[in-house]
């Protein structure tokens, strides 16, 4: 069994059991303000639900399940076959039965969850949408003539992807570059690329995150809503230009003001305690 990664900010406790997923869960911390701890409270967060934590008592007042992997794209396409993997998938029903919400990252998955025989209990449990950003602005930090930044695992497409970029210098770190390597490579980016596994139209919002908290506008194939090509992201063949703060500028205010973890577990939390409430 991997073992498990247990991270804390305050009261707020996260786990995870790949590096990844570890790097994830540092970021959600760092984007938690501090007024955001205070008013949170105790609260436990499992990232990447479609993994085994194992029988571990939830001590914390509030549980929140963080489902990572995308099954479909924005257009209803399988993506590399999650959803044929019996293990994940009944890790994942085991954790939405034992937390009190769930987020799943991606928006596209509802018409998955939908099929599912669920509980109206375990139903009335699920989120959707990527809001693990910070709640208060990040500044802009491209470094001119710094590289476009590309990190993470070089499998399915990516790699040819890449060589066809033509003109657009990437700087791909090794596999497993994580915590202080990353960021320090990071904070000497022009950009960060994000390059589909898989082709379809989605957003890999963990990367995107990463690339937030340092500052950097990114540069990706197409995204799922709400980002807009050119509004919120640069199109990956394109250079950069004098615009490219304005994007990240446009990236920034819809994800502090609607796309908040803060204000998701805010939201959340209110309406649990109102569904408990209704049904007793």
């Amino acid at each position: 069994m991997k073992p498990i990664y247990n991270l804390r900010r305050g009261s707020v406790k996260v786990r995870s059991r790949h590096k990844i997923l570890k790097q994830l869960g540092q970021d959600i911390l760092e984007g938690l303000s501090v007024n955001d701890i205070a008013e949170l409270g105790d609260m436990m967060v499992l990232v990447g639900c479609h993994h085994n934590f194992g029988l571990f008592p939830l001590v914390s007042s509030f549980c929140v399940g963080i489902q990572t992997e995308q099954f479909l794209d924005q257009n209803g396409r399988e993506l590399w076959g999650m959803v044929k993997k019996p293990k994940g998938i009944a890790d994942l029903m085991k954790n939405l039965s034992r937390v009190d919400v769930m987020l799943d990252t991606n928006i596209s998955n509802r018409s998955w969850w939908e099929e599912q025989d669920l509980s109206p209990k375990d139903r009335a449990k699920l989120y959707f949408g990527p809001r693990i950003f910070p709640s208060e602005p990040r500044a802009f930090r491209s470094v001119p003539g710094g590289p476009n930044l590309f990190f993470g695992s070089m499998d399915g497409r990516r790699g040819s992807v890449i060589e066809q970029l033509g003109g657009v210098n990437v700087k791909v770190l090794p596999r497993g570059t994580y915590g202080t390597k990353l960021e320090n490579e990071l904070n000497a980016a022009g950009t960060v690329i994000n390059i589909h596994f898989d082709e379809g139209i989605y957003t890999e919002a963990p990367r995107l995150l990463t690339a937030y908290l340092a500052g950097k506008p990114i540069k990706s194939e197409m995204l799922g809503d709400p980002f807009v090509k050119g509004v919120h992201y640069i199109e990956i063949e394109g250079c950069i230009t004098e615009n490219a703060q304005v994007i990240y500028d446009a990236f920034s205010q819809l994800v502090t003001e609607e796309l908040s973890f803060a204000s998701f577990i805010r939201s959340a939390f209110a309406e649990t305690n109102q569904m408990s409430r209704t049904l007793s």
